[in-house]
């Protein structure tokens, strides 16, 4: 009898000690898994931080790069805004020369009629009118072909009259330049703004 209570009570004792090492495993099980769980809480919460702090950055990038273009477009424009204004200001102060070498009443009509045009395409084109801007773009085109083509004689004859068409041939020419730089850096922007909000698109999963 006394045998078999100590067998009865070592096999209690295994029993109380397995059950103690399962006790044991599962709480280090569940320590492991709460340790887990708040590793990827901590992740996702890193990763939502990264997140906004990247959307912040591009968000700020974007921002400063639009105030560039913006500043960039309205520089161009004053350069466009100022040679067309030079040229109509250029054309109404050789129109005394051109009057004085002028044969007549009817080209005198002409050469007035002439300037009002001018004056007008070119207000229209600093309103923003997209049908005057190529008109009168196109009038500057043929004037500075030309100016070029009759310059020499023209020098020949008078040189003051040929520096005064040289004159009125470089404005006209810059004209074409910068009106055709405002036209292109609106197309850049037009496109680049299509491709950036593109990337916002695929960034944001829509």
């Amino acid at each position: 009898m006394l045998v078999s209570g100590k067998c009865v009570g070592r096999t209690f004792d295994s029993a109380l000690a397995i059950k103690g090492w399962f006790g044991r495993r599962r709480q280090r099980e569940d320590t492991t898994k709460a340790g887990n769980a708040a590793g990827r809480h901590e992740m996702k919460e890193s990763h939502g931080r990264m997140h906004q702090l990247a959307n912040g950055l591009a968000l700020r990038s974007h921002a400063s790069n639009e105030e560039y273009r913006n500043a960039r477009l309205r520089r161009l424009r004053q350069y466009s805004v100022a040679s067309i204004s030079f040229v109509v200001g250029w054309s109404f102060v050789i129109c005394w020369w051109e009057l004085a070498a002028a044969n007549g009443l009817t080209q005198v009509a002409a050469l007035i009629f002439s300037k009002l045009i001018l004056f007008g395409l070119a207000t229209f084109t600093l309103r923003g009118s997209s049908i005057a801007t190529c008109v009168f773009l196109g009038v500057c085109l043929i004037s500075v072909f030309a100016i070029l083509s009759e310059i020499g004689q023209e020098y020949a004859y008078s040189p003051g009259f040929a520096i005064l068409s040289a004159i009125e041939c470089s404005a006209k020419m810059a004209v074409l330049i910068s009106v055709g730089r405002v036209a292109h850096f609106r197309a850049m922007m037009r496109t680049s703004g299509a491709g950036e909000s593109r990337c916002r698109n695929v960034r944001n999963g829509r």
